[in-house]
């Protein structure tokens, strides 16, 4: 098996990885309604048993805007600003799977690199659409182009990948 790849790093598709990223932290997602809900809880326990709830009413207050805002601010603002300041932007990504590595050629005005590597240093892969992202860590990621790939190749680089990773998220 060899699949190649070519992948063009655009403001869209940057875009796109870092709100997959953002929405698949779970658990931000989860602690604030949580947390939430226990402020609102001892709140109205407080306030039963007490006339002293003011201060748990401003807590449960300022965690309901921030419910509000972390959410804006992980969607709309963080991922705008940070590509206000990479220099990856237009970058080509020249990919070969195989069955047991992928190499990597990197292009652009301040990188011209070559590496490979096995499937075994990739901590997982998730699949968004036409998007595959790669990730070397929790927060980095090779992001690949899926748009022009043939379905064969699709299900070829599906089964490398389950068959040497743990986590594979293939929708």
């Amino acid at each position: 098996m060899e699949i190649n790849n070519s992948t063009v790093y655009t403001k869209e598709r940057l875009l796109k990885f870092n709100r997959f990223f953002a929405r698949n932290q779970k658990f931000l997602w989860c602690a604030l309604p949580i947390a939430t809900a226990g402020v609102y809880l001892i709140g109205l326990i407080q306030s039963i048993f007490s006339e002293l709830s003011f201060p748990v009413a401003v807590c449960a207050f300022m965690l309901t805007l921030f419910d509000i805002i972390l959410p804006l601010m992980f969607f709309l603002i963080l991922p705008k600003y940070a590509l206000k300041k990479t220099k990856i932007l237009g970058t080509v990504i020249e990919y070969t799977f195989t069955e047991n590595e992928i190499f990597i050629t990197v292009n652009n005005e301040n990188i011209d690199e070559k590496t490979s590597m096995k499937y075994s240093v990739l901590q997982k892969a998730a699949k968004n659409k036409d998007e595959l992202y790669l990730f070397l860590s929790p927060s980095n990621a090779f992001v690949v182009d899926l748009t022009e790939m043939p379905n064969e190749e699709k299900e070829q680089l599906k089964e490398a990948l389950k068959s040497n990773l743990r986590r594979v998220k293939w929708k």
